[in-house]
C-alpha cells in the first residue's frame, strides 16, 4: 500500500508539481487548496505525512498545525512546514511548536523529496 501525502498548498502551479513529483515516486497524494479543507481532509484520512504551507486561505498553515497536533488521531502525522524564506527567521517567534521538518521555499524537487523521505522514515508507528 502506497504511503499517502496530503499537499496543502494555494498555489496550484506549487501543488501541481508536489503532486506530480510524489506520484512519480508512487505517493497517494491528496491535495488541498486552503487551511480549513486541509484540516478535514487530514482528521479524515489520517494520511502518512503532511506537506503544509504556512500561507493558506481559510485557515492559515500556522492554524492548521496547532489544531493537527492538539487532536489525538493527528498529532503524530508528521508535517513538512513550507514557509517562504522570508518566513523562516519570524517562524521562531511564532506559538507554533517545532515542525517535524521546515522547508523554505523556494526548494529543490531532490530536497523535497529527502524531507519527505526523513518524515516517513522517523514517523512513529500508530498505537492500538
Amino acid at each position: 500500500m502506497p504511503k499517502r501525502i496530503l499537499v496543502a498548498e494555494d498555489t496550484r502551479v506549487t501543488r501541481d508539481a508536489l503532486t506530480i513529483l510524489l506520484k512519480n515516486r508512487g505517493y497517494d497524494v491528496v491535495e488541498s487548496a486552503d487551511g480549513a479543507d486541509a484540516l478535514a481532509k487530514a482528521r479524515t484520512l489520517l494520511p502518512d505525512a503532511i506537506l503544509l504551507d504556512s500561507d493558506l486561505p481559510e485557515m492559515s498553515g500556522y492554524d492548521v498545525y496547532r489544531a493537527l497536533k492538539m487532536d489525538p488521531e493527528c498529532r503524530r502525522i508528521p508535517v513538512v512546514f513550507m514557509v517562504a524564506r522570508s518566513d523562516a527567521e519570524e517562524l521562531l517567534t511564532r506559538s507554533v511548536p517545532a515542525a517535524e521538518s521546515l522547508m523554505s521555499k523556494p526548494f529543490t524537487a531532490h530536497d523535497m523529496m529527502q524531507r519527505v523521505a526523513q518524515v516517513l522514515e522517523k514517523s512513529p508507528l500508530p498505537t492500538s
